[in-house]
């Protein structure tokens, strides 16, 4: 890894000849990165410590610096409810005090004066004296000019690259121009879209000035209304502005907590408020690729040897080892390893060997039409996000433990985990984006310390799940079909109406030992998720079966006991087909309608259950202790017995025949030969059937 400090020099740069960005591929910061409650205080605090920024701009590129300088106390209020420690987002020339190394208006001048070459030159001798030894990052903005001829802005580019080629350890940035009020056809609009193409299809470092102040914070865009740097628009078409987007939001949100006043030339403080979030998300990315290690060894070889590494060095827990080169390759470890991250920007890539990767706050990202593996054993050290590309998936293959931290997915492909998991107590995997499928049990080693949280997307489980707590706030969590699953959780949290846990052929075991039963809230999220679809069967949100929608013969369901119920005969199991199950447990079984007792069979112990609590109930006037419930016939979920209840057991007796049930698809169709001895049975049943009249 480099030692020298990574320079920053804010400029609008130009090239021609190609060559990428130090970073080696393109960062482009625009309206999407203006949302400063995304970034973490890790990355900020990494940018803080390894960037040296030179800043050259007249007075609309003061936009920037001005609503940093604003941002400090906004942010010490807890503005947009963020908690910094206090002064965090200070900045002055020399990074003093904990502070940003930001050498504002390094130079006199701007990309266009006071002339279209002199900052190239004043760039060159700043950089050249020993006293800027440490920068390693230059941006400079403009202030009108860039409303051009495009051989201007081929020259700037140009100029840019040349830079990037004569010091090759700064990481320039380039800038688009201020807007103007022109339109989409306008030459100022297609001048910025010049440096944008270019800066995407080299690899280089963009800072979209005139898109920040083209969208407001709630993605409405104005590029096409003859909008103005001082955020004025043409509202209705006419021709003439007669709105302004920033003092129409700022007059809506409160100030102090939305947005914060600051100076902003030409402009609103809403807008150098952007330009300073903007500014941040820039740093922190640049931060983030400076600390990288590539692999660049031609096959495959050991990690430890530092000859296959760009810079010469193993990464360390700092660094973030990149494989961006064609695959498939397999870097070996043969020795425990740790890395700030993993990032995969390509497909094919296998990381082996019989020892651990420690990965921290960079976490593992994962890109490219096809797959990556980790088949060496991964921890975590610090919670991290993951990010899986669409048309990508990750797979863990070896032991995998989070080490009491939280795994956050993020990106819409697929993150499975099929080696063995050893969790520390504590430890989260969160699903907010794509799909999260598990493999294997996360309580592999009996000690069930694994939180799922889903948040978004989806999560499979295809292997009993062994938890401290399942929560699916929002989003879908499924096990696979066969019957052979049951997930064991200490907590279980289903909102509706945005949720879905589907068990399909399945079972689900909910441990309360030592706290308050929630067999209320799951019966109701069961409830939810029988009668609350599109269908009203088994479709809705909450607690369903999508095996039971599905069922040919619709004798199947989802069936509910508290294993201490109050009534003794029910409950009382020590397992739940071959799963332990404690005393103080809710039990959630894919099973025959009418299988009052969760025993797979539908027989006279399961009519004694419902005619004895309908008896009462009709007879008497009163309900069953402890309610009506499936365990004394309340199949349907409405809390009464009735005739559907009665429909339902005997329909399921009739054509199950007495058979147990297995798990999986049933297809208990009678043989010929039963069938009179069964229609003889049917009547009998009819006879001694109650009806509520």
């Amino acid at each position: 890894m480099p030692t020298r400090p990574l320079l920053i020099v804010l400029a609008i740069l130009g090239a021609i000849s190609n060559p990428p960005s130090a970073l080696g591929r393109a960062i482009i910061v625009d309206r999407h990165d203006t949302d400063l409650t995304a970034l973490s205080e890790a990355a900020l605090t990494r940018a803080k410590a390894d960037l040296h920024i030179a800043y050259g701009h007249t007075s609309h590129g003061s936009q920037v610096t001005t609503g940093m300088a604003g941002l400090v106390g906004f942010v010490n209020a807890r503005g947009l409810g963020l908690a910094y420690p206090t002064d965090f987002f200070e900045w002055n020339n020399g990074g003093t005090g904990g502070a940003l190394d930001l050498h504002d208006y390094f130079k006199e001048g701007d990309l266009g004066n006071p002339d279209r070459t002199t900052w190239a030159t004043r760039t060159r001798d700043y950089l050249d004296s020993p006293a800027n030894s440490d920068v390693n990052v230059v941006m400079w903005s403009w202030c009108g000019q860039a409303d051009t001829t495009a051989a201007n802005i081929d020259l700037y580019l140009g100029l840019m690259t040349q830079l990037e080629i004569d010091y090759p350890d700064v990481h320039f940035v380039y800038m688009t121009g201020h807007v103007n009020g022109c339109s989409t056809t306008g030459n100022l609009f297609l001048r910025n879209q010049q440096i944008r193409d270019y800066c995407l299809a080299n690899g280089k470092i963009l800072y979209d000035f005139a898109d920040i102040e083209s969208w407001d914070p709630d993605g409405n865009y104005y590029g096409d209304k003859l909008v103005t740097d001082d955020c004025s628009y043409d509202s209705d078409g006419n021709g003439t502005r007669d709105r302004n987007w920033a003092i129409d939001w700022q007059s809506s949100h409160v100030e102090g907590v939305d947005w914060y006043d600051c100076s902003s030339a030409h402009s609103q403080p809403l807008n150098a408020n952007r330009k300073a979030y903007a500014a941040w998300s820039l740093w922190a990315e640049i931060a983030a690729e400076t600390d990288l290690a590539r692999w660049q060894a031609g096959a495959d070889d050991h990690w430890e040897n530092p000859a296959n590494w760009s810079g010469g060095e193993v990464p360390d827990h700092d660094a973030t080892a990149t494989f961006d080169e064609p695959a498939p390759r397999q870097p070996m470890l043969y020795g425990n390893q740790s890395a700030d991250g993993v990032d995969f920007r390509t497909p094919g890539w296998t990381v082996g060997g019989g020892f651990r990767l420690t990965v921290g706050a960079g976490g593992i990202d994962s890109a490219g039409a096809g797959a990556n593996t980790v088949e060496a054993a991964v921890a975590m050290s610090e919670n991290a996000d993951w990010t899986v590309a669409a048309d990508n998936t990750l797979t863990l293959a070896g032991p995998a433990d989070l080490g009491g931290h939280t795994l956050t997915k993020k990106g819409d492909g697929t993150l499975t985990i099929s080696g063995s998991q050893d969790h520390a107590t504590g430890s989260v995997l969160a699903g907010e984006a794509g799909t999260v499928v598990l493999n294997s049990d996360a309580g592999s080693d009996g000690i069930p310390d694994l939180t799922v949280e889903v948040s978004g997307g989806a999560v499979h489980f295809g292997a009993t799940q062994h938890l401290a707590s399942l929560r699916v706030d929002s989003g879908t969590c499924r096990l696979a079909g066969d019957g052979s699953r049951t997930v064991v959780a200490g907590e279980l949290l289903v909102g509706l109406p945005a949720s879905v846990l589907d068990l399909a052929d399945n079972n689900l075991v909910v441990d309360y030992t030592g706290g308050a039963s929630p067999f209320g809230e799951i019966v109701s999220w069961v409830a939810s998720g029988f009668r609350d679809g599109p269908t009203g069967y088994w479709d809705g949100p909450g607690i369903r079966s999508s095996e039971a929608a599905g069922h040919i013969q619709s004798l199947t369901a989802l069936g509910i006991i508290d294993n201490s119920d109050p009534n003794f005969k029910i409950g009382g199991l020590t397992d739940l087909e071959g799963e332990p199950v404690s005393a103080e447990s809710v039990l959630t079984a894919y099973t025959w309608w009418g299988d009052a007792n969760l025993d797979g069979v539908v027989d006279s112990n399961d009519y004694d259950m419902i005619d004895n609590a309908w008896l009462l109930w009709v007879q008497e006037g009163r309900v069953a202790e402890g309610g009506f419930r499936w365990a004394v016939g309340d199949f349907n979920y409405d809390n009464t017995l009735d005739s559907n209840d009665y429909d339902l057991i005997d329909r399921a007796w009739l054509l199950s025949a007495g058979a147990p049930h297995g798990g999986g698809a049933p297809t208990p169709t009678p043989e010929p030969a039963t069938l009179l001895l069964l229609a003889a049975a049917g009547m009998l049943v009819l006879g001694r059937r109650p009806r509520v009249t």
